[in-house]
């Protein structure tokens, strides 16, 4: 959902800005329609069909990292399905994954659970959810940096 996805990017962009990497967009090989609602009803088409959206060559393998971070808005109470094939596609044993996500009010619903589960072989850190509403706030953008601060990356 496109007004997610720029909520997520303000989020990057923080993160980056504080501990800096390489950035990497997960890509559907077929585009989302732009309006918002048709946006919604194909990711609640997605979700009610456990589908596993295709997406565009990352260009690296995430895996070869020591830790990655990994963010994605809420849709539906779950990320994205699309996240789903990312999950599928990859094995992170051995990787520290630091998720964080933007939601409209059901913070992670699981997902960092969920991640743990699907990636027993990694570990998970305790991720950060931010409200869309918050989006763009200095107050916001300061609870991230003491996230990232309170996180143990040495």
């Amino acid at each position: 959902m496109v007004g997610e996805e720029s909520a997520v990017e303000w989020m990057v962009n923080i993160i980056h800005d504080e501990v800096g990497g390489n950035l990497v967009q997960i890509v559907p090989s077929e585009d989302y329609p732009l309006e918002y609602d048709a946006s919604a009803d194909l990711a609640k088409t997605e979700a009610d069909s456990e589908a596993r959206p295709a997406f565009n060559n990352l260009g690296i393998d995430p895996t070869s990292y020591s830790r990655v971070f990994i963010g994605y808005p809420i849709w539906w109470y779950r990320m994205p399905m699309i996240m789903e094939t990312f999950f599928d596609t990859y094995d992170f044993d051995g990787v520290t994954i630091i998720p964080f996500n933007t939601h409209l009010g059901s913070r992670n619903c699981g997902t960092y659970d969920m991640i743990r589960d699907r990636e027993p072989g990694a570990t998970v850190l305790e991720g950060i959810p931010i409200s869309g509403s918050d989006v763009g706030k200095d107050s916001s953008k300061e609870d991230i940096i003491k996230w990232l601060n309170g996180l143990d990356l040495d």
